[in-house]
């Protein structure tokens, strides 16, 4: 029928093992094993990764802070009840943010 790239959890609370696997449709419910602890594990349900601030096994992402920060910056601009120096200092915020992102990345 089709293959979709789903995450799987362990379900052991000691190893919690998260792994991407590419799954046919007709097996996404089923229980898997767990490639560390050869437990059972079975299909974690994830919001896409641009969402989330950290990974499904609890990894911080890097950047997300600023990616919140200029979200924020940017709804000032587009507010219509800001002032223009609310306006112009967000904008010079987000330059900054974007720069900064640039040079570390």
């Amino acid at each position: 029928m089709g293959w979709r790239s789903i995450d799987i959890r362990c379900e052991d609370k000691e190893c919690a093992a998260v792994w991407d696997e590419l799954v046919d449709m007709t097996e996404l419910d089923n229980v898997f094993e767990c490639k560390v602890c050869k437990g059972p594990a079975k299909r974690t349900i994830s919001a896409p990764m641009v969402l989330k601030a950290s990974y499904p096994d609890g990894m911080k992402r890097s950047g997300w802070a600023e990616m919140r920060e200029q979200s924020k910056l940017e709804t000032i601009v587009r507010s219509k009840q800001a002032s223009k120096e609310d306006k112009t200092a967000a904008q010079k915020e987000i330059k900054e943010i974007f720069t900064t992102t640039k040079k570390v990345g």
